[in-house]
């Protein structure tokens, strides 16, 4: 499940069975309670970070990632390009973002791969795409292992 900023905000009032949930790094008042919040009722918060070639992870977002609850697992685009890496990572870094939560390096091609199947125009900005890719990716492969999990200690 994605949920946007009002969506989040319903997700924490009404309650949730959702194993994941991928959040737009987009402040609004109260962002950091209301993910506490969905943890609390079981849900596993994925941020997506907002990030744009040539930048990395813009400024709003490593402001919202600094007020999340800590050790969250926190999807860094796989990108071929050195330079835009590094300033991912390094933007990521200089925030203190690597001591705060758990940096994961994700391909987010197969998200937009799908997407592309599906008929969807995938445009833009590559970074910023592979960057919401990689949440999508993250948010599943934790789902999946949940439930492999889960049925392991069925047996």
């Amino acid at each position: 499940m994605v949920a946007t900023t009002v969506e989040l905000a319903s997700l924490v009032d009404r309650g949730t069975d959702a194993e994941a949930v991928v959040i737009v790094t987009t402040a609004f008042p109260g962002m950091a309670g209301s993910v506490r919040r969905l943890q609390a009722q079981g849900a596993r918060t994925v941020p997506a970070l907002e990030a744009a070639l040539g930048v990395g992870v813009t400024p709003a977002s490593l402001t919202v990632l600094s007020e999340l609850p800590e050790a969250l697992n926190v999807p860094v685009p796989s990108i071929d390009d050195d330079d835009e890496r590094w300033r991912l990572w390094q933007s990521l870094r200089d925030a203190g973002l690597d001591e705060r939560h758990h940096l994961v390096d994700v391909d987010g091609h197969p998200a937009l791969d799908e997407l592309s199947a599906r008929g969807t125009a995938v445009e833009g900005d590559l970074v910023g795409l592979l960057a919401a890719g990689a949440a999508g990716v993250l948010a599943g492969r934790m789902v999946a292992g949940n439930r492999r999990w889960n049925a392991q200690m069925d047996d």
